[in-house]
């Protein structure tokens, strides 16, 4: 097929073409820069509206922590739980005291007791853990077997990790207790 179209006329054809197709693309690209810009309005208004909330909440809770620290409130509550945690010790003073001459009582001259860590679940039972250090692996053994003849101590025993060394062994014994009120 051979074009019979002057030269003049050809280029007019083309500029016409070109020009078409890029009013068509700009008109493309707009149409689709406004419906994107519509279809993130609701969200942006969403958005601005939580962002103001947030400030307002922020804004509430400041005022509101001024004037606790103005009144002194927030410190007297603070003081008055320490003091229920001091309390509540006390109140188990007895309990511990039994615990601790039963421990003292089971240890012999080969088995140090490093730490004791004292937890109640009630006024009269709870979890205790002792941790330290025997000479021997067969005087740590005697000494869990003095805490689990204890008959307020109960689940006493030597964790096998534990008993890896000969001498020298650091240990940690976890077991419950129950006694009678104090």
């Amino acid at each position: 097929m051979v074009n019979l179209l002057p030269q003049s006329e050809k280029m007019k054809l083309r500029t016409f073409y070109y020009a078409r197709l890029w009013s068509i693309l700009a008109l493309l690209l707009t149409v689709a820069t406004l419906a994107g810009s519509a279809f993130l309005m609701p969200a942006y208004f969403l958005a601005r509206g939580e962002a103001d909330a947030a400030t307002r909440s922020l804004a509430a809770s400041e005022e509101n922590a001024k004037l606790y620290a103005a009144t002194g409130a927030m410190k007297d509550v603070s003081l008055l739980k320490e003091r229920l945690a001091i309390l509540k010790d006390y109140e188990s003073d007895a309990v511990t005291e039994l615990i601790l001459s039963r421990l003292a009582g089971d240890a012999s001259g080969d088995v140090g007791i490093s730490s004791i860590s004292v937890s109640f679940s009630s006024a009269t039972a709870g979890k205790v853990s002792i941790a330290g250090k025997a000479k021997t692996r067969s005087s740590l053994i005697d000494f869990g077997k003095k805490l689990s003849d204890e008959r307020i101590f109960s689940g006493v025993s030597v964790p096998v990790s534990d008993l890896v060394n000969e001498t020298n062994l650091d240990f940690s014994i976890p077991f419950a207790f129950t006694t009678s009120a104090p």
